[in-house]
Formats: structure tokens, C-alpha cells, sequence
């Protein structure tokens, strides 16, 4: 499957007080990130930062996960981290 979202690399730019933008390279906004209840500081901007960060997380685990080999070949705690890394992947793609 592949992702059907805004290509490329995204960015998180503070907008205003307590709302940051996650916008494309292109400068398409994919989406705001505001508080109204006033969190704890530097929470918003670290929720920011992470969605910015959404597409080069997906593809750096696409990436890595076909190279890993056979999970029958691994110990049981390695395999469960893979499989959440797979639960991840599809997550993010349907």
C-alpha cells in the first residue's frame, strides 16, 4: 500500500499563540495544532513537531522492515516490536 497523503517533507511553523501549522515543502497546510485549554508549556509544539514528522517516520519504517528477515529467526521481544512497527505502518496507510 502506499500513502496517500501530501508527499513530501512537512513542516511545523508556529502560526500564532498556542496554534503551530503543519504545512507541506509546497506550503499546503495538511493541519493546525492549537490548545484552548492551555497545556503544559512546550506540549503543543512537541505534538506539532511529531505530525510534521509523520511521513519520514512511515517511510524510514517502510524502509527498514523488508531488510529484517524472517521473524521466526528472532526472539520473541524483537518480533513483537517489529509487529507493532508493521501495526504502525498499516495504521497510517488505510
Amino acid at each position: 500500500m502506499e500513502f496517500q497523503g501530501t508527499k513530501g517533507k512537512w513542516n511545523c511553523e508556529l502560526q500564532k499563540s498556542l496554534c503551530f501549522a503543519i504545512k507541506s515543502d509546497e506550503g499546503k497546510t495538511i493541519a493546525e495544532v492549537y490548545d484552548a485549554e492551555l497545556s503544559k508549556e512546550g506540549e503543543l509544539e512537541a505534538d506539532a513537531k511529531l505530525i510534521a514528522a509523520a511521513p519520514e517516520l512511515l517511510e524510514a519504517l517502510q524502509e527498514i522492515l523488508p531488510h529484517l528477515g524472517h521473524y521466526a529467526d528472532l526472539h520473541m521481544s524483537v518480533q513483537k516490536k517489529f509487529l507493532k512497527a508493521e501495526k504502525a505502518i498499516n495504521k497510517a496507510l488505510k
